[in-house]
């Protein structure tokens, strides 16, 4: 009765098992960080970027359909990030409230300023008009792509590389960046077909944004202590 009714059971000798299970504790706490700051930084992302580029364009830049399938998509990826590998605290965790919203804010101001650059760079190179209904499509890899390397600043408080993904983020994040390809090459209702190479354009880009300019801006706030969680 007593081991149906504990919260933990130690199962060996010594002290080993008290602080296997604070390790568990902090990298969960860890996780759950990470979670919430993704779905702060996507939901500023989508709301501030959609609302912008109707009032400047004066047309909607992305469907409702391409919305739907970029959730799909990045839900899974979402869903693995409770089997990421993450360094936990050597300090006692508590909730920094104040610390998330600046770090997310800041993620987000730096995301929606790159979703734009981005989408100025596709209408420019690629010749294609806001009304234009492959702009669709554009947008969707612009807003997916962003979303699947936000992972890489989301779970870490040192640069990107400090810890390594777990199998199943990794993979994940993989499948995901591989379905959406497929899916934007072969084209689907809302969403015209694009080439290959603009796809990696975006890709590539995207990858500089968050892995590079993003990954640098976080790593010095969380130095200086201008934001922390």
């Amino acid at each position: 009765m007593a081991k149906g009714a504990a919260s933990a059971v130690l199962t060996s000798e010594g002290m080993m098992g008290i602080v296997d299970l604070v390790k568990n504790g902090r990298v969960i706490y860890e996780r759950i960080t990470a979670w919430i700051l993704s779905k702060i930084v996507r939901t500023l992302q989508i709301s501030t970027f959609v609302v912008l580029s109707f009032l400047l364009t004066g047309t909607y830049v992305v469907s409702a359909f391409a919305i739907i399938v970029y959730f799909f998509l990045t839900d899974f990826v979402k869903i693995a990030l409770s089997t990421d590998n993450l360094c936990w605290s050597e300090k006692p965790d508590t909730w920094n409230i104040t610390g998330t919203v600046k770090a997310s804010l800041v993620l987000g101001s730096l995301v929606v300023a790159e979703s734009f650059l981005l989408l100025f760079l596709t209408t420019y190179f690629f010749s294609i008009s806001p009304e234009n209904p492959m702009i669709y499509t554009y947008t969707f890899e612009i807003l997916f792509f962003s979303a699947i390397f936000l992972i890489f600043n989301v779970r870490e408080r040192h640069h990107f590389w400090f810890s390594r993904p777990s199998k199943i983020l990794s993979a994940a994040i993989f499948v995901s960046i591989v379905v959406a390809t497929v899916l934007v090459s072969v084209g689907i209702p809302n969403l015209m077909p694009l080439p290959l190479t603009h796809t990696l354009f975006l890709l590539l880009l995207s990858a500089v944004f968050s892995l590079v300019i993003n990954d640098s801006v976080k790593s010095s706030l969380v130095k200086k202590n201008i934001i922390a969680w």
